[in-house]
């Protein structure tokens, strides 16, 4: 694990980022550049690592090529070819997300989205396509929403991941007569968040467990930065009086006898 020190030394060694624009997912390797006219990569002004992050201190303007459309910013150690650092979607940055118990539903805390929106997921994707086509939020509410690949089209069902992904909110610019783009601190974060954020859990009131059954509390519980978690009772003491066991490593409760018991489960990342 890199320390703060260690990540601020890593980021200032970046001599250059440049700015630049792509019409499709541009993946690993910044495919989907735009290209022709009077359109060039653009410098990026960045302030020194604080934080874990390198900040824009500048707001490049970009032009774009008459006939294109836009979907993705991204960002490179060179004016020209160079090193593709990596990318974000024009309409937002990317948040977590975990799947909920209902398998049909997503949560991804500090997202903000409306029904129709278009929406691209990133890193891990359940049952779904990474980077394109676009899916469709539908029924949101606040943070929780649901997949569709059509505007208004039937929530998709979904698999519970081993890992974690990101899901963003992703706007199409088509620009028949060409334009500009302007890149600014909404748009292009550098770095990676240092201090650790706690693990999350998605609001649920009560568990129902038949004996014999199970229920995995990876479905409520996720970590910002995709630490696996692993649970304990609150005490320490088991408070489940004989009605579930829980395994600490994989989250699995399982119902031992008939009853109810109100108890506090404890999610840890093993970070600081």
């Amino acid at each position: 694990m890199l320390t703060l020190s260690g990540k601020h030394q890593l980021l200032n060694s970046i001599p250059n980022v440049w700015a630049s624009v792509h019409s499709s997912y541009p993946a690993e390797a910044g495919s989907g550049e735009l290209a022709g006219g009077g359109y060039q990569r653009q410098p990026l002004t960045l302030a020194s690592a604080s934080d874990g992050r390198r900040e824009i201190g500048s707001n490049p303007v970009l032009s774009i090529p008459p006939g294109s459309q836009v979907r993705f910013i991204g960002y490179w150690a060179s004016q020209t070819a160079g090193v593709f650092l990596g990318f974000v979607p024009i309409g937002g940055k990317d948040y977590q997300y975990t799947l909920t118990s209902d398998l049909f539903t997503l949560w991804a805390p500090g997202i903000t989205l409306s029904n129709n929106d278009p929406i691209v997921f990133f890193r891990f994707a359940p049952g779904l396509v990474m980077g394109e086509p676009f899916y469709y939020a539908r029924d949101v509410n606040g943070g929780f929403f649901r997949v569709s690949s059509t505007p208004g089209g039937a929530a998709l069902p979904l698999s519970y991941p081993v890992g974690r992904g990101t899901v963003a909110r992703s706007l199409t610019l088509a620009l028949p007569s060409g334009g500009q783009i302007t890149v600014n601190e909404s748009t292009l974060d550098m770095g990676v968040q240092s201090p650790n954020a706690a693990p999350v859990w998605s609001p649920q009131n009560s568990v129902g467990l038949d004996v014999g059954a199970t229920f995995n509390l990876n479905t409520l519980a996720s970590d910002p930065e995709g630490q696996p978690l692993t649970y304990s009772f609150n005490p320490a003491s088991n408070p489940a009086g004989g009605l579930f066991s829980l395994n600490s490593t994989t989250g699995v409760i399982s119902g031992l006898a008939g009853g109810t018991v109100t108890v506090i489960i404890d999610a840890d990342d093993g970070q600081a």
